[in-house]
C-alpha cells in the first residue's frame, strides 16, 4: 500500500457493518434503517446510507425518543 494514499470511510455500509456501528442486531438495525430510509439497493446487494443513519442518531432525544 502506498502510504500517501489517504483511507476514505465508506458511505455505505454493510448489514454487518450497520449492526456494528449501531449496536444493534442485524434484524433490528435492517428493519430501524428501512424506518429511517437508510436503505440501498445497488444491483443484488443492499446497502445502509450512513449519512442518513448519522442524520437520525442525531435527532434522537436523550431520553430515547426522536424528533419525528
Amino acid at each position: 500500500m502506498n502510504t500517501n494514499e489517504t483511507k476514505v470511510a465508506p458511505r455505505l455500509l454493510s448489514i454487518a457493518q450497520l449492526s456494528q456501528y449501531t449496536g444493534l442486531g442485524k434484524t433490528k438495525a435492517r428493519t430501524w434503517a428501512d424506518e429511517i430510509g437508510a436503505v440501498r439497493k445497488i444491483g443484488t446487494r443492499t446497502l445502509f446510507d450512513k449519512q442518513v443513519i448519522d442524520a437520525a442518531l442525531d435527532s434522537v432525544k436523550e431520553d430515547g425518543g426522536n424528533d419525528a
